[in-house]
């Protein structure tokens, strides 16, 4: 029965979290195209072919935009109400790629918010993907060891978090994050979907563990019955400390955890958000959401032990190889009505040069236009 109430949490969390990104994404393209017709209007003396440096200028702030910050609350809303709890009742391999509902919700809202049109190869690209949802979902629910049931202390909370293969996954994921952030401060400004992509994906994999030990930690602290069927943290947390013999230790494991979380959430966010501004929504999403499902899956097989026999490994597997092949889609990750093309090395090229050739057609004639040109 927990099994499913936590897929009823996850897909309602889902649910929301979907509608809140497209309302920041729309929050976005409002602000730019609001700058763009008062750039237009002020200055009309300015290089036409010149290419927009940044596609949010910094004159729009987005912390000031009831929309935007509308819509992230909702994503947060729907992380704590939805897969926080969802997370508590069910393992991560599960919960992670029920946020295709959040894909597709998307896809729904783009198309009426955003005017962002899907392809058909796009729409084969997300059956590509509900498909490895579905497997991932079968074999996963089948192949978890249930971690869930075997933390019933915080003893042994504390004392699985401290293992060598939860450490050398910490050491991994932060390793590689550093190696990312180098990488983008490399390029010197030029975006690039991928590495954006890698880079949220990863913090998001930090979030979702840490997410998973906290709800793990509020589950036996807080909803464990006690003698008298009522929780009690009286009688809970201090002989929980008092009889593992190191209450600093159990102080600083459960400040890792919040210190964790809070990085994932702050790193995924930003990192989000720069992908928002540069890329669309039906362009991102797809690629993150089979990114996030690949790292959290990991992650999952890795610091949770989520791993049956032969076949539910195989079974796996095969979904997500499934969910990879439809989000690397041509079509999902290079629209030709998208706002900017994705070259070869992943750089956006603004195509509003196109609407500028009529003008520049018109005014050739025109020496102190044509002079400006050259």
């Amino acid at each position: 029965m927990s099994f499913f109430w936590g897929l009823i949490a996850a897909l309602a969390g889902n649910s929301i979290i979907g509608l809140g990104n497209c309302l920041q994404k729309y929050a976005l393209t409002r602000g730019e195209s609001r700058f763009k017709t008062s750039s237009n209007q002020d200055d009309t003396h300015t290089q036409p072919l010149l290419p927009t440096t940044s596609p949010v200028p910094v004159t729009y702030s987005r912390f000031k935009d009831r929309t935007w910050f509308i819509g992230i609350s909702l994503v947060y809303l729907g992380e704590l109400c939805g897969n926080w709890v969802a997370l508590s009742l069910i393992p991560a391999s599960v919960v992670t790629p029920l946020g295709i509902l959040g894909v597709v919700v998307n896809a729904i809202l783009a198309k009426f918010l955003l005017y962002e049109q899907i392809s058909f190869r796009q729409t084969k690209g997300y059956i590509w993907i509900l498909i490895g949802v579905l497997l991932t979902i079968l074999f996963s629910a089948t192949s978890t060891n249930s971690i869930e049931n075997q933390l019933s202390t915080t003893s042994k909370l504390f004392a699985y978090m401290t293992q060598f293969q939860v450490i050398l996954w910490l050491i991994t994921i932060l390793v590689a994050q550093c190696i990312l952030f180098m990488m983008v401060r490399a390029k010197k400004g030029k975006s690039s979907l991928v590495l954006y992509v890698i880079m949220t994906a990863g913090f998001g994999s930090l979030t979702v563990v840490a997410s998973k030990f906290f709800a793990l930690l509020l589950k036996v602290w807080v909803f464990a019955p006690s003698d008298g069927n009522k929780p009690n943290l009286e009688d809970k947390i201090i002989p929980a400390i008092l009889d593992d013999g190191s209450s600093i230790a159990l102080i600083i494991s459960f400040m890792a955890i919040i210190f964790i979380l809070i990085i994932g959430i702050i790193g995924q966010e930003t990192c989000k958000q720069f992908a928002l501004s540069k890329y669309r929504v039906t362009q991102f999403q797809p690629m993150f959401y089979a990114s996030h499902v690949t790292f959290v899956a990991m992650s999952g097989m890795i610091v949770f032990k989520e791993v049956g026999s032969w076949r539910s490994v195989v079974g796996f597997c095969c979904g997500i190889i499934v969910i990879v092949r439809g989000a690397s889609n041509k079509n999902i990750q290079y629209d030709d009505d998208s706002d900017g093309i994705i070259s070869d090395n992943d750089e956006t090229i603004p195509t509003e040069i196109d609407s500028l050739v009529p003008e520049i057609l018109q005014n050739s004639n025109n020496p102190r236009h044509y002079g400006a040109l050259v």
